[in-house]
């Protein structure tokens, strides 16, 4: 009953903000996502396991990011949105195509050096259980340190990722500068598949879905510049058939990874119970992190550690054996999870207090961005980096790998960059 109580509350919390700053704003978009990321499993899960007083802490940090965007919307609300400066927008259009060629071609050398690495050539790939063995191997070789991605991998793929992002920004600046959509799309669906392709072969759900969350972020972030953000008709798109049948087929792609890591199980049960586990558990797994393992982890804060071990460990040595995410979590009788929410590793690097403020700066700094980027677009940085940590943010922090650091990096300079840009305008 209490699961059921969390959805009730935070759903209201939502369709409040909704009927107060409407469905045009990135927060709107935001608290969105995370009330379906909290939402579905709390009803899915509603037997699942349950803390008063983490699901105070969860409600109220949803409540205070959409509490700061709401003041921020009331502070910034004049701010001019008739003369936009489309530098950006144009730059990403039509001055970066390099740079999506240069992902596909990047991800394709990962993908052909993570065949070799697990001892396979491409010639004797003739079956899916040829595949499965070799990110079987990937995993297991990744999982006991055996071989860890080089950092020319490393910034290959965080080009890759960028290139993703820009995709996204074309998407949503198609129209604006009439351009065939065709490519446009084409190329977008291209780099997503070739992510994934490789977060097949390297056995990693994270590699996979980290396609969607930059095209997202840069989708969403160049809409806000554009004024085009319309919850309406992101939730009317998600339900066509198209989106419906890439979401079924994601979701199998995900369900077959998960099998090949455990030789192929394919029973209807094991593929139950993961599917549970991993798409449903986060909110019980934090509940159970924050009642059986915060007492422990706040002895001693981390202060980023965990939720930005992407840049802290670049300065110290990597100390996350302790992470929430690396936890295992009982939600439900035979059900253990290890994928919990970003909120425990902010928890357990801040405290719940500072916490709660974090959620209230970012609602706040999301909305005051999504104002100024109309003629600022340097402001479309913060946008796409928050979103893509609200994106990510049911399964653990999007900030605590290097490569999302390096990507975010070179779309800041790309933004800073449109400044010295010939101002276009669409007036």
């Amino acid at each position: 009953m209490g699961n059921i109580l969390v959805a009730i509350i935070i759903m209201m919390i939502f369709f409040v903000h909704l009927m107060i700053s409407k469905g045009n704003k990135v927060s709107t978009i935001l608290l969105f996502l995370m009330t379906i990321f909290t939402v579905i499993p709390s009803v899915v899960g509603y037997s699942f396991y349950f803390s008063y007083v983490a699901s105070l802490i969860l409600i109220f940090s949803i409540f205070s990011f959409s509490l700061g965007s709401m003041i921020a919307d009331t502070l910034f609300v004049k701010q001019t949105r008739k003369n936009l400066n489309l530098s950006l927008p144009y730059i990403i259009h039509n001055k970066l195509n390099f740079l999506i060629y240069f992902g596909i071609l990047t991800i394709f050398i990962s993908t052909l050096l993570s065949v070799s690495q697990s001892g396979y050539s491409l010639s004797e790939i003739r079956s899916f259980g040829d595949i499965a063995s070799i990110a079987v191997i990937n995993a297991s070789n990744r999982y006991n340190n055996i071989a860890e991605p080089s950092i020319l991998q490393s910034t290959l793929l965080a080009f890759t990722y960028l290139s993703a992002l820009i995709c996204g920004g074309q998407v949503a600046s198609v129209k604006k500068f009439n351009k065939s959509n065709l490519w446009i799309y084409y190329r977008a669906f291209l780099i997503i598949i070739f992510i994934s392709l490789f977060g097949i072969f390297q056995n990693t759900k994270a590699s996979s879905i980290y396609g969607f969350i930059f095209f997202f972020s840069g989708y969403i972030s160049i809409s806000s510049l554009l004024n085009q953000i319309d919850l309406k008709k992101y939730v009317l798109f998600f339900f066509r058939k198209r989106s419906l049948l890439i979401f079924i087929f994601f979701i199998s792609l995900m369900l077959w990874m998960q099998s090949s890591r455990y030789g192929g199980e394919t029973s209807t049960a094991f593929i139950l119970t993961f599917f549970t586990e991993y798409a449903f558990g986060h909110v019980s797994g934090f509940y159970f992190w924050f009642d059986n393992f915060y007492n422990s982890s706040i002895e001693k804060l981390t202060f980023g550690t965990d939720s930005f071990a992407g840049i802290t460990n670049i300065f110290a040595d990597d100390i996350q054996g302790s992470s929430p995410e690396n936890i295992p979590k009982v939600i439900h009788q035979n059900y253990i999870t290890n994928v919990d929410m970003f909120i425990s590793e902010l928890i357990k690097d801040f405290g719940i207090y500072f916490t709660i403020i974090i959620f209230f700066i970012s609602g706040f700094f999301v909305s005051m961005c999504d104002s100024l980027s109309k003629n600022n677009p340097i402001a479309v940085f913060p946008i796409a980096f928050i979103s893509s940590g609200v994106s990510w943010g049911w399964v653990s922090s999007f900030y605590e790998y290097s490569i999302v650091w390096l990507c975010y990096l070179l779309f800041a300079f790309i933004c800073i960059s449109s400044l010295f840009f010939k101002r276009i305008s669409n007036s």
